[in-house]
This record gives structure tokens, sequence and C-alpha cells, in this order.
């Protein structure tokens, strides 16, 4: 019994002369084998099919994986790109040892999606910028930034907003108190003095 195989169908590679071999697919590829071995064309039909079946179903999850990160490694150490950043970024040597480990810590620690990151190094780099600009904030005299934060980081509203007003203008009194004291004024204490107060 004579086996039949699949008819030889020119293309455009056999007319102008170039090796179908280098540009054969990974289906093809395995299309020629079952030829090569005998295998009807409803076969071949069949094996196209679950083939293609198999790429469509794999192309997903490599995308999935890809867009949804990672956690950072226990081990994780930065790069020396990543510890120049710092410092360009003006962070002081004696600090960046510290900012590494709580980093490492932060993010060791944290579970869930938000643990899970694409591009660690843009998230050292965030790190890096918050942490500078929360330490080059102006403070006054008591630590605290001029402007009162509510505890859940927004800006005060309401009653705690007129507090935060109040303890402005107490902070300026005081200071203007200091000054007058230190360059030689007679201050008043009583609380019917005139004053100027600037209310911003």
């Amino acid at each position: 019994m004579k086996l039949l195989s699949a008819p030889a169908v020119p293309t455009e590679l056999d007319l102008f002369g170039i090796e179908p071999a280098s540009t054969i697919t990974p289906i093809a590829a395995e299309l020629q084998v079952h030829f090569e071995r005998g295998g009807s064309p409803a076969e071949g039909v069949r094996l196209v099919a679950m083939l293609e079946s198999v790429n469509q179903k794999a192309k997903p999850r490599a995308k999935q994986t890809i867009e949804r990160g990672s956690h950072l490694s226990a081990d994780w150490q930065p790069s020396h790109l990543e510890l120049a950043y710092a410092l360009d970024r003006g962070m002081p040597p004696g600090r960046l040892k510290t900012e590494v480990e709580k980093f490492r810590n932060y993010w060791i620690a944290k579970s869930g999606a938000g643990a899970m990151k694409r591009d660690w190094s843009a998230t050292w780099r965030n790190w890096i910028i918050t942490k500078m600009e929360r330490s080059s904030a102006p403070t006054n005299y008591r630590g605290q930034s001029p402007r009162a934060i509510s505890s859940s980081g927004r800006a005060a509203t309401g009653s705690d907003a007129i507090l935060a007003g109040m303890g402005r203008l107490a902070r300026r009194i005081d200071e203007r108190r200091t000054a007058e004291i230190s360059s030689g004024w007679k201050t008043s204490d009583s609380s019917d003095a005139p004053g100027e107060f600037d209310f911003e």
C-alpha cells in the first residue's frame, strides 16, 4: 500500500528561490513531520487546530505574568546605579544603609497585590524621592511643618483648620515677643494691648 503525501504547492518563496526552511513556523514544522510520517490531510487539519489552540491558551498566561509583577526577593540589594541615584538626590551616605534596610523590610513584609511590582528599580527611585521630599520640608521650632496636616495626610479642614490657624497665630505672637525681648523693646503682657498681626 502506497502512502499519500501532501501535494507540493509552489509558494511565493519557491518562485523567488528563497529557502522555506529559514521561515518555517513551529506549526508548519509539526505539520511537515506529520506528512513525512505518512499522516493524512484530515489528521493534518486536526493537528493544526490542536496546535493553534495550545498556542492561544499559552499567550494570555505569558502576558498576565509580565503585567502582574513580582515580590521583592528577601536578599535584595540595590545596584550601584540605584545607590548612585539616591546619593545624587542628596541622601546622606550614612542614611543610605538605613533606607536600604527600611525599603527591603517594608516590601518583604507587605502582602497582597500592592506588594507586587513590575519594576523594582522604579519603586526604589520613588522611595528615595519621597524620603528626600519629606526630609527637606521646612519645619518650625517644634519640628512641625508650617501647614496643618491631619493624621490622614490631607490638609486640615473645618475645626482642625481653625485650630491650626490659631496655632500659627500663637507662634507668630511668640516669635515677635521673643524678637522684642532680644532687641530690648518693652512688651506688654496685657490681653488688651494693641497689636498688628497678619492673618494669612
